[in-house]
């Protein structure tokens, strides 16, 4: 083991090794903050200390802590023994400080601490701590608040990137190609006026592009043509809509920006540009497109919403709220609003959707219920989010009745694909004759469920228990929650079918407490979903189920559960605290243009700086615990 001492002589002439420590840990959290004098101050009296792989550093039979270490170079390995036989194991990165509760308290740390792979700490000297503790309000956060300043720090560093990315995604010099494809209406240039007319009021469109016999662009008929070309100038509907229309058209192509659109529609007096890809049109961007770019707001979703009457509306507005999300998370919104909002603005949708087919197909408003399933039926659904719901209908003879109510389901679930839904794989749609379901054959299939159901039917409950009204009889749906809430809670062989299922995907940390990804070439994946927040969905689910809480989102779930299962509150509040942090890190991933479509929840730990290393490792340690209180209450 090898020693190495340095001292600081008088002021102004500092010792060469201390310049060095200064500049490394200003590489981390809070110390790259810090003002400079406070630095040195800290490292007054400070020494330096290289450890071999597996030496002991620090423990219990070492009696109370008297001074702090800091890791420089290397890991150090924590390992905290629990009633259960299994013992909490943790890791520490270069730029931690420890072990900071047990020096607070002048007490023996509860963990074994050894060295990994090359180790060189800092011995600070506890007098110059409390100094600069007392001078430094950064540092006496640090200290006190270690976890939540470096989730608030992860948090502002992808507020930061998520700004950058919005203001490039979304300012009037991105692509006019690159902006949500408009669909594009045209007529040969001899149409009438009033086919014209009637074609823009059915299709609920702002402007008409008129052709020439050889498919050329003659010219274009906007609604605020109507008012000064025909209604005021008394034109015949029976006439030409040639001798109406604007022309030249004034086209952009593809490559151009929305700058180039705004100062076009400046200098002719337009609102709309159709864009071209070399001579072919390709979309239209309208004064409404650019102002949208800039701004959105709910109140103006909800009334787009409203005013939606074919699909292209509705995938108009889907693109909004995506557009409208990823505004709200670069200005700082956090992720349990977030998630929220953006499920009730899908939501509003739907409803849409269901009421207009539902008015169509000639069905009943009180014969149903449409159940929201799934991340949609906890209110938690994120950008990258496909369908999972079902349909209660009411009837004497389902066998009879089915086939209409399914094709309304098959109709609705077809338009939100094309919104940017994608069909639920596993088939759990209310088009899918298993989904779309009497009230009566709901409860039978609940109860077999429940009564006898192997480990398939309890996947199926994952899904399914996490229900929610839509649209329709909600009071079908909470007469089948309450249902199974009171069966669930009177089945501890359910919950513990439940758990053992939900234990076979433990929390992906290694022995010596680091993240364990896949390896693919110099990539090391993770899925911030599968591997992080389902782990806490899934264990909140249990909870809930076994004691008739009727909650359906997590983070409800989880503070209840803190308190059923009597959990110190620095537990489930760390529980908390893990599901927002991975929820918004998963929102970040699918707005991040380098993210696979088909992957939108997967990243490469390698990519990950210290901060994010270290809030993802304490979240996983979080959600460990709560793994641990579930085997020990439902397994024993």
């Amino acid at each position: 083991m090898n020693h190495m001492r340095d001292t600081h002589p008088e002021h102004g002439h500092m010792h060469e090794s201390t310049e060095a420590w200064l500049q490394e840990i200003r590489q981390h959290p809070p110390f790259d903050r810090m003002a400079i004098e406070h630095l040195q101050s800290l490292l007054v009296g400070a020494t330096g200390q290289h450890f071999a792989s597996g030496v002991p550093v620090l423990g219990p039979r070492q009696g109370p802590v008297r001074s702090l270490w800091l890791v420089l170079r290397g890991h150090v390995v924590g390992r905290r023994p629990h009633t259960d036989g299994e013992d909490e194991v943790f890791q520490l990165q270069p730029g931690d400080v420890f072990p900071v509760a047990a020096w607070t308290a002048q007490r023996p740390v509860t963990a074994q601490y050894e060295a990994l792979d090359g180790l060189y700490m800092l011995h600070l000297d506890s007098a110059a701590v409390t100094d600069v503790q007392q001078r430094c309000v950064l540092w006496a956060d640090h200290l006190q608040q270690r976890a939540r300043a470096f989730l608030r720090l992860a948090q502002q560093r992808l507020q930061a990137e998520l700004s950058v990315r919005v203001q490039e995604a979304h300012a009037l010099d991105q692509r006019l190609g690159d902006l949500p494809r408009r669909e594009l209406v045209g007529l040969p240039a001899t149409a009438t006026v009033q086919q014209a007319l009637e074609t823009m009021h059915q299709r609920r469109i702002g402007s008409i592009l008129l052709h020439a016999p050889d498919g050329a662009l003659s010219g274009i008929l906007t609604r605020y043509d109507v008012l000064d070309r025909i209604a005021l100038a008394g034109v015949s509907l029976a006439r030409p809509v040639s001798e109406v229309m604007s022309r030249p058209v004034h086209c952009l192509q593809v490559h151009d920006s929305g700058h180039d659109a705004a100062l076009l529609m400046a200098q002719h007096g337009i609102r709309h540009v159709p864009v071209l890809d070399g001579r072919r049109p390709v979309s239209m961007v309208s004064e409404r497109d650019l102002f949208a770019l800039q701004r959105l707001s709910v109140r103006h979703l909800a009334a787009t919403l409203e005013e939606c009457r074919e699909l292209a509306d509705f995938q108009r507005a889907a693109d909004d709220i995506r557009h409208y999300a990823r505004q709200l998370m670069a200005q700082g919104i956090q992720a349990r609003q977030l998630t929220a909002l953006v499920s009730n603005l899908n939501d509003r949708l739907t409803q849409q959707l269901i009421r207009l087919y539902r008015t169509e197909a000639g069905l009943p408003a009180d014969g149903f219920c449409w159940m929201a399933l799934g991340s949609e039926g906890r209110s938690e659904q994120t950008l990258a989010t496909d369908q999972d719901n079902a349909l209660v209908f009411d009837s004497a003879d389902p066998d009879t009745d089915r086939p209409r109510w399914l094709a309304f389901a098959q109709r609705v679930n077809q338009a939100l694909d094309q919104c940017g839904y994608p069909l639920c794989h596993g088939g759990v749609m209310a088009g899918n004759p298993a989904c779309c379901l009497s009230r009566q054959e709901w409860e039978q299939r609940f109860d077999r469920w429940i009564d006898a159901g192997g480990p398939k039917e309890v996947l199926y409950a994952a899904i399914f228990f996490d229900l929610r009204a839509l649209a329709g009889r909600s009071d079908w749906v909470d007469a089948l929650r309450q249902r199974i809430l009171e069966k669930t809670k009177a089945s501890p062989r359910f919950i513990r079918q439940m758990t053992e299922g939900y234990l076979e995907h433990p929390v992906p940390l290694n022995w010596h407490g680091g993240i364990d990804g896949r390896k693919d070439g110099r990539h090391l994946w993770f899925d911030m979903k599968l591997q992080g927040t389902a782990l806490l969905v899934e264990g909140a689910r249990i909870v809930a189920l076994a004691h008739g809480i009727a909650a359906t989102n997590t983070r409800q779930r989880l503070v209840e559960a803190g308190r059923v299962t009597g959990a110190p509150i620095e537990e489930y509040e760390g529980w908390i605290s893990a599901f927002d942090y991975l929820q918004m890190h998963r929102m970040a991933l699918q707005v991040d243009p380098a993210t696979e479509i088909e992957h939108p929840n997967r990243i490469d730990l390698r990519s990950l700086n210290a901060v994010d290393q270290r809030v993802m490792q304490a979240s996983l340690r979080a959600i460990k615990t709560l793994q641990q209180r579930l085997s020990l209450d439902y397994l024993r």
